[in-house]
């Protein structure tokens, strides 16, 4: 990211030109790693000027999934960047793509949008810091998700060490969230809000709703 501070002045985030992909039926968050099979011709291309000039890229989340050549319209304004890891060409032309989340990004203006999707967009940060309540939020989120994982057959330890282990509030209510099998209007309305304490009330509540879906099933099961 480009930034610009002075002695006296707070850091500045200065807008930066993107290629985007688009996500047909995912919301992509800072911090996670995702693996994403890449077929349409213009996200081919993405990646093809991403890998060539080593740039990172904006993920943003389709509105309808059934879209096959989203526009301006199309996108959610809010998304996420994101750093290639791996790039691995399949047989029939595509591509399978490790992709790595740095940070939120709101779209200023569309550039282009054939044969790709170009933008300005700028990073944005969580807003707020750290207190008690938000320390106990963070706590709370922790021990629902470790409930969830004990019920969830889609889920595992390993996942729920990953959670277990952060420090910083921010990501405690991203990464639950984006390992969940949840809608993705349900994601797309916690990545975009950037109040910490009220992102981890929001990701707490939903939390604590497939919980009590989990802890129904199993009950009826029983």
């Amino acid at each position: 990211m480009t930034t610009q501070k002075s002695a006296a002045e707070p850091m500045v985030q200065i807008p930066e030109t993107y290629v985007v992909l688009p996500l047909r039926n995912a919301v992509f968050f800072p911090r996670q790693v995702l693996p994403l099979s890449v077929g349409r011709e213009s996200s081919l291309r993405v990646l093809e000027e991403a890998q060539r000039d080593n740039l990172p890229i904006l993920l943003i989340a389709q509105r309808d999934g059934a879209v096959t050549n989203p526009q301006a319209a199309d996108l959610h304004s809010l998304g996420t960047i994101g750093k290639i890891l791996k790039v691995f060409n399949l047989p029939d032309g595509t591509k399978s793509i490790l992709v790595q989340g740095l940070s939120r990004a709101r779209v200023l203006t569309f550039l282009q949008t054939e044969p790709y999707i170009k933008v300005v967009a700028h990073q944005v940060e969580d807003e707020g810091s750290t207190d008690i309540e938000i320390e106990a939020l963070a706590s709370a989120i922790k021990s629902v998700f470790h409930k969830v994982v004990e019920l969830s057959p889609e889920l595992n330890e390993d996942q729920l060490s990953i959670v277990l282990n952060l420090s910083d509030p921010g990501a405690v209510a991203d990464i639950p969230v984006s390992m969940l099998n949840a809608g993705l209007e349900e994601k797309q309305a916690i990545l975009e809000t950037l109040g910490l304490k009220e992102r981890l009330q929001k990701a707490h509540k939903l939390l604590s709703t497939i919980l009590q879906r989990l802890e129904l099933g199993n009950k009826i099961q029983s």
